[in-house]
């Protein structure tokens, strides 16, 4: 739960965990906007990893803020860029992408979720990763919303 988490620091890699429960996938990374090298760097509870805007993925969600990206079988997109799986150190299935849309109307902050997990394998692929849903994407924008409260009220403190 959320009760009591009330700082940026306490808030969000709550709704993280949150987040990787409720869309049952294998990690949920928040994302925050440096200025000097141009790049998203993850924040919280992961090794650093650096998205930098120019790969074709980061542009898409940079461009439409309020709009998320549902990358459901990565072997199979033609637009996705084989280093993120370098970046994130990990094989990457399916991917979903929301910005965190903050007061300021621009996107300092992004939430990627990586490969939706299954139990029942015969829906999905060997290794247990399957597409994320369309009701997915949509918990996923209500949970960057939800982000974006808590990086808001951060900075009022």
């Amino acid at each position: 739960t959320l009760k009591g988490k009330n700082t940026l620091s306490t808030g969000i890699p709550a709704i993280l965990e949150q987040a990787k429960k409720l869309l049952t996938c294998e990690e949920v990374y928040f994302f925050e906007f440096d200025t000097t090298t141009n790049s998203f760097k993850s924040k919280f509870r992961h090794n650093e990893i650096s998205l930098d805007t120019r790969i074709r993925l980061m542009h898409s969600v940079t461009t439409s803020p309020y709009e998320s990206v549902n990358i459901q079988d990565i072997s199979n997109d033609r637009n996705f860029d084989p280093t993120l799986h370098t970046l994130f150190g990990k094989h990457i299935g399916s991917l979903l992408v929301a910005p965190v849309v903050t007061n300021s109307k621009t996107v300092d902050y992004i939430m990627a979720c990586t490969n939706k997990r299954t139990e029942n394998l015969r829906s999905s692929t060997a290794s247990g990763v399957m597409p994320f849903t369309l009701e997915d994407e949509s918990n996923f924008i209500v949970i960057s919303l939800l982000a974006a409260q808590f990086t808001d009220r951060s900075f009022l403190e």
